[in-house]
């Protein structure tokens, strides 16, 4: 990926701006001091990987491979065929996410560029993790013949998180006020505390919405100065976000048994704080985190239960959106799908193309895969075979 944004460097604007591929730039010192940074944060992120293992097993102790493997069997094509979809919406929704930053740098790009840019850089950055690495490169090669610098990406990158954290904010501050019954049960609290703190939440995304609207404020990011989003632009930062995390969380949710005891609010909250403790460590994807923390906050639903829809949303999720995304940069750099061109005549028939494949796999794959495999290439296959 670092090699694409080398050789795109002619494309964009000589500023002599500072992109991935000059990671090293600067003094002997200096480079020195940055290997020490990057050393650390390798022992910090294999530290975090060996902690989320050892919680996720004790998390999981007692679960049978057979368990699951039933868990498997008992989810049905519709459920699966319904993730895909709510899949589908929740990565088109997150176009939103790089239209409202790109809208406050002041940079005007084809809507059609910005949802093609955003659904590569989440597909890659979801699955690889160190988003601004690797989501940042993607929309660098994309965004950079429009005149976006890679200090650009940075702002879009910081204005995407703060999106995000506005939004799983506002949700699970309203969860903790509206239910404090069964968010306290989610959070091993007591429903009085989880209404105050549900309360201070909500409060402080109003004081944070007025301390913006009352006058233009501005924040440092890597160096460059970022003014902040208006309440109105706020505003639309917690629509979009709370949208993405309801259509990310509903994409969980419908694999789950048909009565999960705890109903989507509350589960859509605890969603929204794993995908944030997974965002914070930096593992790709953060697998294990993400997984530990639903497993740990989510009560009433067996927990082979809910291990398989954990896995199965894996594949959903990530895997499947990553796969077609590599599919369209590969064709993007082999100038055999013309950018933004009879772009949704082409997208469908590489759609149904990428779906037929992984029926093709998933058939093939139940020959020899073991039995919890083959339980995932079978149901996936059906769920495929649904939208198809």
């Amino acid at each position: 990926m670092l090699q694409l944004l080398e050789r795109d460097q002619s494309t964009g604007p000589d500023d002599g701006s500072l992109v991935p591929g000059s990671l090293w730039a600067g003094s002997e010192g200096e480079r020195r001091r940055q290997r020490r940074v990057v050393g650390l944060g390798a022992i910090g992120l294999a530290a975090v990987l060996v902690l989320a293992g050892i919680a996720f097993s004790k998390a999981v102790s007692g679960v049978s491979l057979g368990a699951v493997e039933a868990a498997f069997l008992s989810i049905s094509s519709g459920q699966i065929a319904l993730a895909l979809l709510l899949t589908a919406c929740s990565y088109m929704v997150l176009s939103g996410y790089d239209a409202i930053a790109l809208s406050h740098l002041r940079l005007r790009l084809p809507f059609r560029r910005i949802a093609l840019g955003a659904f590569t850089g989440y597909a890659v950055a979801n699955n690889l993790g160190f988003a601004l690495l690797t989501g940042g490169s993607v929309r660098y090669r994309l965004y950079a013949a429009h005149g976006v610098r890679a200090t650009h990406i940075a702002l879009v990158s910081a204005l995407g998180a703060l999106t995000f954290v506005l939004a799983a904010t506002v949700l699970l501050g309203s969860a903790m006020f509206l239910s404090p019954e069964r968010m306290g049960v989610v959070m091993h609290v007591s429903p009085t505390l989880a209404a105050l703190g549900g309360f201070a939440l909500i409060s402080l995304i109003a004081i944070y919405a007025t301390y913006v609207g009352l006058e233009r404020r501005a924040v440092s990011v890597g160096g460059e100065t970022l003014a902040l989003p208006g309440a109105r632009s706020t505003l639309a930062q917690i629509s979009v976000g709370l949208a993405d995390l309801m259509l990310a969380s509903g994409t969980l949710y419908v694999l789950l048994p048909v009565d999960p005891g705890i109903g989507f609010w509350p589960f859509a909250s605890a969603f929204a704080a794993a995908i944030a403790f997974g965002l914070v460590s930096n593992v790709p994807g953060g697998l294990g985190v993400f997984e530990t923390v639903l497993l740990v906050t989510v009560p009433g639903i067996p927990t082979s239960d809910l291990v398989a829809c954990l896995l199965l949303y894996r594949v959903v999720y990530y895997l499947v959106p990553f796969a077609v995304a590599a599919v369209v940069l590969v064709l993007l750099e082999a100038n055999r799908l013309p950018l933004l061109r009879a772009m949704p005549e082409r997208a469908f028939r590489l759609a149904r193309s990428t779906m037929r494949s992984l029926r093709s796999v998933a058939q093939r794959g139940e020959m020899a895969a073991r039995p919890l495999m083959r339980a995932i290439f079978r149901r996936l296959g059906n769920g495929l075979a649904r939208l198809i």
